[in-house]
């Protein structure tokens, strides 16, 4: 059937583009990332941590977090997010992806963030509550 199919693709001329596509692509090698298909993940934690190499500024860290947190991999925001020493979130970006995890009901994340530096105390707001119900 592989033999066939392959036969029949490369007599239109499908093949060929295949090829040009990935040498095209092999061009990009730090935007490529390789996962093997025997490891234990799944496929969505491969997809989330390439999502997570790149580098950015506040809003990338932001939206970076808010995928995790709606995909619902702590371990991967802990890894590529949390690790990494040149950005710390501010206050008001904790509490905003705090209340997105709570909302999400996320409790991984919730306790991620707590340990980060979120601060419950000052998190606890009338509008935050208000939203909540």
């Amino acid at each position: 059937l592989i033999d066939k199919d392959f036969y029949k693709y490369r007599k239109q001329g499908i093949v060929e583009k295949m090829i040009t596509a990935v040498m095209e692509i092999s061009t990009y090698r730090q935007r490529v990332t390789v996962f093997s298909i025997y490891n234990p993940e799944p496929l969505d934690f491969y997809i989330l941590s390439s999502l997570m190499q790149s580098s950015g500024n506040s809003a990338t860290r932001m939206r970076q977090m808010r995928l995790a947190i709606t995909w619902g991999h702590a371990r991967v925001a802990k890894e590529f997010i949390f690790s990494r020493k040149e950005y710390k979130f501010q206050t008001d970006e904790l509490n905003k992806l705090l209340l997105f995890s709570i909302i999400k009901q996320r409790t991984a994340f919730v306790k991620l963030l707590i340990d980060y530096g979120a601060n419950v105390r000052k998190f606890v707001t009338q509008s935050h509550l208000t939203r909540l119900y």
